[in-house]
């Protein structure tokens, strides 16, 4: 967060048509907060409505909206958390939400096991994304 916040503050503050967006998920609303103009995070691939939620909700000013979509996304960002590389994961959650894509990886990705793919559909439940397993 603290380079977001000088790349938002030096270079922004000096050229204020520069476009700052992060990419990790759990930065989103401090982003927007410090005058960044959004997040790419992976999840948006398989959770749009959530990350871009946040966005419109905060463009809005509407901070229960905003608090209670980054509660769900805190809940998504725990699949950062169990494989290195989390490729193979996000790929799988794109999947289970519905869009027909491969789920194949390339080293050093691995696909994930059974047990991981059952603790994604759990993450995805908790968050309340829709799977069409």
């Amino acid at each position: 967060m603290s380079h977001i916040s000088l790349v938002i503050t030096e270079v922004k503050g000096r050229h204020p048509n520069f476009l700052v967006f992060c990419g990790f998920d759990e930065y989103a609303l401090d982003t927007l907060l410090l005058g960044g103009d959004g997040v790419i995070p992976a999840t948006s691939n398989f959770a749009p409505e959530i990350t871009c939620g946040i966005y419109q909700a905060f463009l809005d000013k509407d901070m229960v909206a905003v608090q209670s979509l980054l509660r769900r996304l805190a809940v998504l960002s725990k699949i950062y958390t169990l494989e290195v590389p989390f490729t193979g994961l996000i790929k799988e959650a794109i999947r289970l939400t519905g869009s027909s894509i491969s789920a194949a990886v390339s080293a050093p990705a691995t696909p994930p096991s059974q047990e991981m793919k059952q603790y994604l559909i759990a993450l995805l439940r908790e968050a309340n994304i829709a799977i069409g397993e």
